[in-house]
């Protein structure tokens, strides 16, 4: 019995090596994803998820990436982030195909042509929301804009010097900022990937920094709180798959100090570990719940109700239960084939 819970358990195992309060942000982060997804969800709780989540993602992101220095080193996280974040982007699409297939109740060509041709506009385009006639691809938007903007960095660092690197990572912001704004929308997201480099870049500054900022953390807090809660109360935030910045780079500044704000905190519950495992444990697996959540709006009759707190907690264990049962399924698969490769051959 012991055996069979271990085992169970595996999946959950926490690496003594993470950074134990990058994980809880991100746990607490992909939660307020789900809860902001709700529809019954109003203000001024939307409002404060919006101001930070995404943002907070691409400054974690950032803080644990390293710039390639090579050629080499830039095409060996090419083939990486390829592997990680853009084949994750195509089985998601996969499965939303095979699911409406399912839900139709009956294959016909032309259905398969007719949802064909929109996976194939979804991924072209890359965007979180509708535009002008182009399908988003929703939630999945993220993991093209994190691709594409460590991309981005990686061949800034390698081509040019550190110092002009920062001239052009904020030159790129500005003009990201400028496209969003008048609602000129590029192929594959770039529009909002160009805001998602300066987010991923303040976090690489932060870890670079990491020892000066610990020093006036208490100080910072205090400035960031107001930066973040005042506009965020005013329902003012930030929204980077619809291209939304309502007061430009002020809006930019409330998210940073939103999303710094957010992990102070959760810096304070990594000291309590009864308190941190669970969403520790959450955090290690963001990219399983990210992809199981892009696709539980086709099954919204199982936890969509009436009531908006059911709502938001029927989704979030559909969610997590459906997440877990991957994990096991992965983890046991490659237990099997592990034992097969070992066994002895006679």
């Amino acid at each position: 019995m012991f055996n069979l819970i271990k085992t169970i358990a595996s999946p959950l195992a926490i690496n003594k090596n993470r950074i134990a309060w990058i994980d809880i942000a991100k746990g607490i982060a992909i939660l307020l994803v789900i809860i902001g997804h709700c529809p019954q969800i109003g203000s001024p709780l939307i409002s404060i998820i919006f101001s930070f989540h995404m943002p907070l993602f691409f400054i974690l992101s950032g803080y644990t990436f390293r710039a390639a220095r090579s050629k080499d080193e830039l095409l060996l996280h090419l083939k990486k982030n390829i592997k990680h974040l853009y084949f994750p982007v195509i089985i998601i699409l996969i499965f939303w195909m095979f699911i409406s297939l399912y839900q139709i109740g009956r294959i016909d060509l032309s259905i398969i042509k007719l949802l064909l041709r929109d996976g194939i506009s979804m991924i072209y385009w890359g965007l979180g929301d509708d535009y002008n006639g182009h399908l988003r691809i929703g939630i999945p938007w993220f993991l093209i804009s994190l691709f594409w903007s460590k991309l981005i960095i990686d061949v800034l660092s390698v081509y040019f010097k550190k110092q002009d690197v920062f001239y052009l990572i904020i030159f790129i912001a500005i003009l990201g900022l400028y496209l969003s704004v008048n609602k000129i929308i590029l192929i594959q997201g770039m529009t909002t990937n160009f805001i998602s480099v300066f987010f991923i870049y303040i976090g690489m500054l932060w870890k670079q920094f990491e020892p000066q900022i610990s020093k006036y953390s208490q100080l910072i807090f205090i400035v960031c709180l107001p930066l973040w809660l005042y506009p965020a109360l005013n329902i003012q935030f930030i929204n980077m798959a619809a291209w939304s910045y309502p007061q430009n780079i002020l809006t930019i500044i409330e998210s940073m100090a939103g999303s710094f704000s957010v992990c102070c905190i959760c810096k304070s519950i990594s000291e309590k570990k009864i308190l941190s495992y669970p969403f520790m444990v959450l955090g290690t697996q963001t990219m399983i719940i990210f992809s199981v959540h892009a696709l539980d709006y086709l099954f919204r009759e199982i936890w969509n109700t009436e009531t908006v707190y059911q709502t938001v907690l029927n989704r979030i264990v559909f969610v997590l239960i459906i997440s877990f049962v991957f994990l096991e399924l992965k983890y046991l698969t490659n237990l099997l084939i592990n034992k097969i490769k070992n066994k002895p051959v006679f």
